[in-house]
Protein backbone atom coordinates (compact mmCIF):
# COMPACT_ATOMS: atom_id res chain seq x y z
CA UNK A 1 0.00 0.00 0.00
CA UNK A 2 3.25 2.02 0.74
CA UNK A 3 4.54 1.44 -2.52
CA UNK A 4 0.97 2.93 -3.87
CA UNK A 5 0.85 6.08 -2.19
CA UNK A 6 4.56 6.69 -3.12
CA UNK A 7 3.85 6.33 -7.04
CA UNK A 8 0.92 8.60 -6.51
CA UNK A 9 2.59 11.10 -4.42
CA UNK A 10 5.65 10.92 -7.23
CA UNK A 11 3.26 11.04 -10.17
CA UNK A 12 2.24 14.34 -8.99
CA UNK A 13 4.93 15.88 -8.10
CA UNK A 14 5.87 15.17 -11.66
CA UNK A 15 3.04 16.27 -13.04
CA UNK A 16 3.41 19.54 -11.05
CA UNK A 17 6.51 19.80 -12.31
CA UNK A 18 5.65 19.71 -15.88
CA UNK A 19 2.66 21.86 -15.81
CA UNK A 20 4.93 24.59 -14.09
CA UNK A 21 7.91 24.05 -17.16
CA UNK A 22 4.61 24.42 -19.73
CA UNK A 23 3.90 27.70 -17.86
CA UNK A 24 6.75 28.85 -18.43
CA UNK A 25 7.35 28.48 -21.34
CA UNK A 26 3.70 29.81 -22.14
CA UNK A 27 5.52 32.97 -20.51
CA UNK A 28 8.84 33.17 -22.58
CA UNK A 29 6.83 33.00 -25.20
CA UNK A 30 4.64 35.79 -24.65
CA UNK A 31 7.67 37.77 -23.59
CA UNK A 32 8.82 37.15 -27.16
CA UNK A 33 6.19 37.87 -28.74
CA UNK A 34 5.97 40.94 -27.01
CA UNK A 35 9.97 42.37 -27.62
CA UNK A 36 9.11 41.74 -31.14
CA UNK A 37 6.10 43.84 -31.55
CA UNK A 38 8.21 46.16 -29.32
CA UNK A 39 10.87 46.17 -32.35
CA UNK A 40 8.63 46.25 -34.72
CA UNK A 41 7.01 49.52 -33.12
CA UNK A 42 10.34 51.11 -32.94
CA UNK A 43 11.31 50.22 -36.08
CA UNK A 44 8.27 51.59 -38.27
CA UNK A 45 8.63 54.83 -35.59
CA UNK A 46 12.09 54.63 -37.21
CA UNK A 47 11.35 54.76 -40.50
CA UNK A 48 8.44 57.23 -40.04
CA UNK A 49 11.16 59.55 -38.37
CA UNK A 50 13.23 58.91 -41.52
CA UNK A 51 10.55 60.03 -43.36
CA UNK A 52 9.98 63.30 -41.78
CA UNK A 53 13.93 64.29 -42.24
CA UNK A 54 13.19 63.66 -46.13
CA UNK A 55 10.59 65.22 -46.21
CA UNK A 56 11.60 68.13 -44.21
CA UNK A 57 15.21 68.31 -46.34
CA UNK A 58 12.95 68.20 -49.65
CA UNK A 59 10.99 71.20 -48.24
CA UNK A 60 13.93 72.82 -47.35
CA UNK A 61 15.77 73.00 -50.80
CA UNK A 62 12.40 73.61 -52.61
CA UNK A 63 12.64 76.84 -50.47
CA UNK A 64 16.13 77.29 -51.69
CA UNK A 65 15.26 77.24 -54.81
CA UNK A 66 12.34 79.14 -55.27
CA UNK A 67 14.63 81.96 -53.18
CA UNK A 68 17.25 81.52 -55.54
CA UNK A 69 14.51 82.08 -58.69
CA UNK A 70 12.84 84.50 -56.98
CA UNK A 71 16.25 86.56 -56.50
CA UNK A 72 17.20 85.54 -60.26
CA UNK A 73 13.69 87.67 -61.21
CA UNK A 74 14.33 89.96 -59.07
CA UNK A 75 18.02 90.63 -60.54
CA UNK A 76 16.78 89.88 -64.20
Amino acid sequence: MRDIRGVIVFAGVVAASEEEEEEEEEEEEEEEEENEKEEEEEEEEEEEEALEEASEEEASEEEEELELEALFVFVG
